[in-house]
């Protein structure tokens, strides 16, 4: 009987080490549950709200996708959350922000969070309101976990080096 319970303990304490050996509270090496999605996208204009008739045509492996702000549809791989302006309310906030930079006074949006979620890469084109389009190539990158999410930012307005002729 002795012997038994010497047993038992043992293969109780040797699976007990193994099971603490792979625990989920191991940061290190753990990968994520779920893939995070590939590029996560701020895209907003350089002065005032975006321009109400602003639109991101996403370029990927298996098409292509449009958002516009003015008419959300439906979503596959690129979906934008729009953030509202603090300037939306009258009466206060700076003068003059809306309307700037072709955006016009209905324009209640500061910003767009977006997410695409597709493997490799795609180019981004946004347009909206007198302002010049932007495109942007955007390049995935993986891990030993798989796909990590490469964030973006992309502004209206913004005065680049860029001498292509825009």
């Amino acid at each position: 009987m002795q012997l038994r319970v010497k047993r038992t303990a043992i293969f109780f304490a040797t699976g007990l080490a193994l099971l603490n050996a792979c625990s989920p509270s191991d940061p290190e090496g753990a990968c994520p549950d779920e893939p995070p999605p590939a590029f996560s996208i701020t895209v907003r204009a350089e002065s005032g709200p975006l321009p109400a008739d602003t639109v991101l045509t996403l370029y990927y492996g298996a098409g292509v996708e449009v958002f516009e702000l003015a008419r959300p549809g439906p979503e596959h791989v690129l979906f934008c959350t729009p953030k509202p302006s603090t300037n939306s309310l009258g009466g206060g906030g700076a003068a003059g922000a809306a309307g700037e930079g072709g955006a016009p006074a209905d324009s209640t949006t500061d910003e767009l969070a977006c997410d695409v979620w597709i493997e490799g890469s795609a180019t981004i084109s946004v347009t909206g309101g007198a302002y010049p389009s932007l495109s942007q190539e955007l390049k995935g990158e993986v891990t030993d976990c798989g796909q990590v999410t490469v964030e973006e930012e992309l502004v209206l307005g913004e005065v680049t080096t860029d001498s292509s002729g825009e």
